[in-house]
């Protein structure tokens, strides 16, 4: 493909189905990173809305986890490879921070939702990179994961809320 995501933004002339897939396409043939992505969610965050609308179906399909948040943190979309990962379904504008029923840290220790890579993301508004993180699912299983949060800001720079890249590295 030689279009750029760049130049299917400025493609008005294309339905938004039709140019989230395309995007959608573009983004898993090139073997985009956690960051590429949200970069590409976040470029368009200063109008939060028309961001909400026209991404949503893009990152409900991405192959990985990701899930959104409110300035508070209260979670406010998530797709089903993040259900497949927490093993749950949180429930929108009550949840907060993650999915997870449960965090760890990789030596075993519990770690508090309101201590977790996307509570700290908000809480310092700053992208939290470089952490790795077991969560338990409801039934017991643990799955160890990369978050990759990134706060987002609207056009007069105040915090919105954040998105949070999860990889799914394995079985713990």
């Amino acid at each position: 493909m030689t279009e750029t995501v760049s130049s299917l933004e400025a493609d008005a002339t294309l339905p938004i189905r039709q140019h989230v897939r395309k995007a959608l396409l573009q983004l898993l043939a090139r073997h985009t990173s956690p960051d590429q992505v949200i970069e590409y969610v976040s470029r368009s965050a200063a109008d939060q809305k028309s961001a909400e609308a026209r991404y949503a179906d893009l990152l409900a399909a991405l192959p990985f986890a990701v899930y959104t948040t409110d300035a508070t943190g209260r979670i406010t979309f998530y797709n089903e490879a993040a259900v497949a990962l927490w093993g749950r379904r949180p429930v929108l504008g009550r949840d907060r921070w993650c999915g997870s029923w449960h965090i760890y840290t990789l030596n075993g220790a519990p770690l508090p939702h309101d201590r977790c890579p996307m509570a700290v993301a908000i809480r310092e508004d700053r992208r939290i990179r470089g952490v790795t993180a077991v969560a338990e699912r409801p039934d017991g299983t643990r799955v160890h994961f990369r978050p990759f949060p990134t706060p987002l800001h609207d056009a007069n720079d105040n915090l919105v809320g954040a998105v949070n890249v999860l990889l799914d590295l394995g079985a713990a």
